[in-house]
């Protein structure tokens, strides 16, 4: 990670800490707030993943494999932003899907990368932290103010661990 890189993590960090205490202290509106944060959230990754689809991957092999994702983040994002005043049982299930998959993905990459020998240990904790909210997401019952706190745990979490992340010394591997 270069400085520039660095001082936008931790920038970001701070940004989602923020985010997440005012959350927890705007309580009323933030279940349709979190509702759009995902949405828009999406929105903005599919475009990128489609910026890079028009920019570099069509014209690698699996090319056709990012445009498909970054349809499906589009359409996700659109979706979930015209729900945005619905239930919570759809606040619910994205909260749960979102914790979960990251969750899941995170301890994966950490099992792959300590396979090789590298820093794992922060990526682990990352993953069981997300697994966790995805568990206590299952078992909030679609509670509002609950499902508020754990999406601002998350959020804090993540924060304070993109933060570590900005601080932590990056292994440089030579090829001679």
């Amino acid at each position: 990670m270069n400085r520039l890189q660095r001082i936008r993590s931790f920038l970001s960090g701070i940004v989602m800490l923020l985010g997440g205490v005012a959350l927890i202290f705007f309580e009323d509106k933030s279940l349709t707030l979190i509702t759009l944060i995902i949405g828009i959230s999406l929105l903005v990754m599919g475009l990128n993943a489609l910026f890079y689809y028009f920019t570099m991957a069509r014209y690698m092999v699996g090319g056709k494999a990012a445009l498909v994702s970054a349809l499906f983040m589009l359409d996700f994002g659109a979706f979930t932003i015209a729900m945005y005043d619905a239930s919570r049982l759809v606040t619910l299930m994205y909260l749960t899907g979102l914790y979960a998959f990251t969750g899941l993905v995170s301890i994966l990459r950490a099992i792959e990368i300590r396979r090789y020998k590298g820093p794992w240990k922060l990526r682990l904790a990352q993953g069981v932290g997300s697994a966790v909210i995805a568990a206590a997401c299952i078992f909030s019952r679609g509670d509002g103010a609950l499902l508020v706190l754990l999406y601002s745990a998350g959020l804090i979490y993540s924060a304070i661990l993109r933060i570590i992340a900005a601080f932590r010394k990056t292994e440089l591997v030579f090829v001679q």
